[in-house]
């Protein structure tokens, strides 16, 4: 009887001395030549590309490659492009020894599927890949979200102490409030923004430049007397620092993977917090920061395209034209 498609440890019927000794055909020939290649797939969810066309780097998967495969073929040449198994290195050298079988066609699938697959890199990037979803990967993306929780607290406590554009106005009034009138207001303040300290320094631990930024960072949040735009300067280095560590994790895993993730460290609430608060969460979690609409900046961004400069509404429109531009052979800067 043949065992389940993720049992690693035994091998197939198709193993069976029996069938070798009928010359019965392998279960599973080798796909045809052919002189056209398969259609493309629909492109699998990147959450970010930056305009390079390499389907290497940019995270590119051909599904319709596997329509040609068996259906468990296609289960285990998945599995293998995830680097979610262990390397199926018993069953290969079977296989080999007989000319081929399923773990070989879903090596060759798992290439067609995924350009950046690489087998030679495989144990390596097995364990990138349990790291980034282990317990420790699950927290640093807990401390993310938390914090931009807190961040979005902060914002509305600041926001209800409907401060003046100057501190030294705010400074008696909310001195009056709180000592004398017993006002809670500039309490939730202050212990908005120690959540926030605390979430940012949970996700930064074990970066010792970024992790004294944090603590830089939470002196300058204590006080209740800034201005609005004071408290938003406040806001909008916290959301930096996210930013930059984004950056550093999604590159360290770009480094390693040969390809974006396929997932998004941000939850579908935190970016909707963001955008609340101003900002782009696409941009944020791409590392880049800047308010909603652009990187903070209402000229646009402007591209030189085969030698003529031209504008766009923003960056990532801008990100997005390059893309397609570079595809169709223009020169763009």
């Amino acid at each position: 009887m043949a065992t389940p498609d993720t049992d690693l440890g035994t091998p197939s019927d198709m193993d069976s001395p029996v069938l070798m000794a009928q010359n019965a055909p392998p279960p599973f020939p080798k796909p045809q030549a052919q002189t056209q290649p398969p259609a493309i797939g629909p492109n699998d969810a990147i959450p970010f590309d930056d305009g390079d066309t390499d389907p290497k780097s940019t995270g590119y998967r051909n599904q319709a490659a596997l329509s040609r495969y068996p259906p468990d073929v296609q289960s285990k040449a998945r599995m293998l492009a995830s680097y979610s198994i262990p390397y199926p290195q018993f069953q290969l050298g079977r296989e080999a020894q007989k000319g081929g079988g399923a773990w070989t066609l879903a090596l060759q699938a798992a290439s067609e599927l995924d350009p950046a697959f690489d087998a030679k890199q495989y144990p390596a990037r097995e364990s990138l890949m349990k790291k980034f979803t282990s317990m420790a990967g699950a927290d640093n993306k807990t401390a993310f979200n938390t914090a931009i929780s807190h961040l979005d607290s902060l914002a509305e406590s600041q926001k209800a102490l409907k401060n003046f554009s100057s501190p030294l106005l705010n400074a008696p009034v909310n001195a009056f409030e709180s000592g004398v009138l017993g006002d809670p207001r500039q309490g939730n303040v202050s212990a908005k923004a120690a959540a926030v300290a605390d979430e940012l320094t949970r996700a930064f631990r074990g970066t010792s430049g970024a992790e004294q930024e944090v603590q830089d960072w939470k002196k300058t949040v204590g006080g209740v007397n800034q201005s609005p735009d004071q408290q938003k300067g406040i806001r909008d280095t916290a959301v930096q620092l996210l930013a930059g560590r984004l950056r550093q994790l999604r590159q360290q895993y770009v480094d390693g993977m040969g390809r974006p993730p396929e997932w998004s460290f941000l939850t579908p609430d935190s970016r909707k917090i963001l955008q609340k608060l101003g900002y782009n969460p696409d941009e944020v979690e791409a590392g880049k920061f800047g308010a909603a609409g652009g990187l903070g900046t209402a000229a646009g961004a402007a591209l030189t395209i085969d030698g003529v400069p031209h504008t766009f509404p923003d960056q990532r429109a801008a990100d997005a034209a390059k893309a397609e531009l570079l595809k169709a052979g223009h020169r763009v800067q």
